[in-house]
């Protein structure tokens, strides 16, 4: 009987919640999960500049590499949620940012196509101020009509040649290589490279001249390059600088130099 007793008492005493006395195990928040969700957060100014791009990716990298950290050492490290956090924000704002510049590209591309198109139109069998009047930024084409602009730009250039040649010139050469052509027309080519500049957007556009075979002369193919611009949030176009005769290379894309042929560059 004295048995039974003892083995119960053992038996309770087995049975009891064993009496917590150990500290837990501290684990550290990993710091490229929390460098992750930084990034992440950053990258949000993606949709501002294109540097942010690489933020965004530097999210998604160090989130990854975090999360595969803690799960194999999770004795370790915690922080699951802030690497989550880090490649889900830079995923989002990346790829939304990318997509984004992606249509703008395309929608700019073709705005600048339109627009030599109608200007390529001016200059085979529009008058002068015309094609003078689309050289002017749209802030000061308002309330005024293509003779106004020429009438403006031949009083400057009664006090300033240079004003004159600088707007008048290339436009004049163009007409020039027309006339000696029997009135052939110059033809929109291609838009070699677009972009933003500030507030405003940019594209350079070649125009082409093709190869002319006439009874008196032959003049081979020449090529015009037209520098658009538009002006803070005015999405309308202008004719910055024409340049003619223009080396057009199709293998190298003018980003900041035009080269007008003959070796001289007008910065942008």
């Amino acid at each position: 009987m004295a048995m039974d007793v003892k083995t119960r008492e053992t038996s309770a005493a087995d049975d009891s919640p064993a009496i917590e006395n150990e500290i837990p195990t501290y684990r550290a928040i990993s710091p490229l999960a929390v460098a992750s969700a930084i990034l992440g957060a950053a990258s949000i100014f993606s949709f501002a500049d294109d540097f942010f791009w690489l933020v965004a990716l530097a999210a998604i990298i160090t989130g990854a590499i975090a999360a595969r950290r803690i799960t194999q050492y999770a004795d370790i490290y915690t922080g699951l949620n802030f690497a989550r956090i880090g490649i889900a924000l830079g995923l989002i704002f990346g790829l939304s940012s990318f997509t984004s510049a992606q249509v703008q590209g395309v929608i700019r591309w073709r705005r600048a196509e339109q627009f030599s198109k109608k200007y390529v139109e001016i200059l085979n069998t529009g008058e002068l101020a015309d094609a003078i009047y689309w050289r002017q930024p749209p802030q000061q084409r308002k309330g005024h009509t293509p003779a106004d602009m020429m009438n403006e730009l031949m009083k400057q250039a009664a006090s300033n040649q240079a004003v004159s040649e600088m707007v008048l010139g290339p436009i004049k050469t163009i007409k020039a290589r027309m006339q000696a052509a029997g009135g052939q027309k110059i033809a929109y080519l291609t838009v070699v490279n677009h972009g933003t500049e500030g507030t405003g957007s940019y594209a350079n556009v070649v125009l082409k001249f093709d190869e002319y075979r006439g009874p008196a002369q032959s003049i081979p193919e020449q090529y015009a390059l037209l520098s658009l611009m538009t002006v803070g949030s005015d999405r309308e176009w202008y004719v910055k600088e024409i340049n003619f005769p223009y080396a057009y290379n199709p293998n190298v894309t003018p980003v900041e130099k035009l080269d007008d042929g003959h070796g001289h560059g007008d910065q942008h």
